[in-house]
């Protein structure tokens, strides 16, 4: 006797999304930031932001938080800190960023719990690839894009064969091989609505 199939065709929903660096990209990057009275917005991210999702982008922060192994701070007030990025974004835009993902690992920690080599570290892949298994939805990663200030940000991009966007901020060394590169958020913003 044959066995009985049964199948189901299910339609998969692809979306586009906008992963970003957190500190130089969303805030002033001025060394370990985490507490609420340290935040300031960098310029032209609240414009970014309200372009990204006009375009249909979701965004995603994607950001390493080595402070947490190295003892400056815990878990929980990282997540306090994007409570309240959320808070001024909300302000500012009247939207919110739905996924913050961290990697808090450093093998130089003097946390136990997170001293070690890991693969979530940026530019390693493993932020993206728990945001895959998570997302509801399949991610178009043809017309999705990483936007950083750092090397690590654009060879995580590279990694997952996304167009890279980098920040030129000065502090950190530009990357060859970065899709775009500007010293401002808007010009930013424009190349990316130009991508149609």
């Amino acid at each position: 006797m044959r066995g009985i199939g049964f199948g189901y065709l299910k339609k998969v929903e692809v979306k586009k999304i906008a992963f970003l660096d957190r500190d130089g990209i969303i805030n002033v990057d001025s060394g370990y930031v985490y507490k609420p009275e340290m935040f300031e917005f960098v310029s032209g991210f609240p414009d970014l932001f309200i372009k990204l999702k006009s375009l249909g982008y979701i965004p995603v922060v994607v950001t390493n938080q080595s402070g947490v192994a190295r003892g400056l701070f815990r878990i929980e007030d990282v997540k306090k800190f994007h409570d309240h990025i959320n808070l001024e974004l909300k302000k500012a835009t009247g939207a919110l960023i739905d996924y913050f993902y961290i990697c808090p690992h450093h093998p130089d920690g003097i946390d136990p719990t997170y001293k070690r080599h890991c693969t979530c570290r940026k530019p390693n892949t493993g932020m993206i690839d728990k945001f895959e298994k998570d997302f509801p939805f399949a991610v178009d990663f043809t017309n999705s894009l990483m936007i950083g200030d750092k090397r690590s940000d654009i060879d995580l991009g590279l990694r997952k064969g996304i167009k890279t966007f980098q920040l030129n901020s000065r502090k950190y060394p530009l990357h060859d091989k970065a899709y775009f590169q500007s010293h401002k958020l808007e010009d930013i913003a424009n190349r990316i609505a130009s991508l149609g």
